[in-house]
């Protein structure tokens, strides 16, 4: 994989985290699938933040 194929889809990863995120803020606020869903977010965004380090260093 190129260097453009990773940050492509590193920025399609982030893109669909951001709308995510959003899309999470319309639950209620003191709904359990809202915090679910809420830490399966930080999940994804510590996982783009580790392959967008790994492929800064590769």
């Amino acid at each position: 994989m190129t260097d453009f194929e990773s940050e492509s889809f590193i920025a399609d990863a982030r893109k669909y985290a951001n709308a995510a995120t959003f899309a999470v803020q319309q639950l209620r606020e003191d709904s359990i699938e809202r915090q679910a869903i809420h830490e399966l977010l930080n999940a994804v965004d510590a996982l783009i933040q580790a392959v967008d380090h790994s492929a800064e260093t590769s």
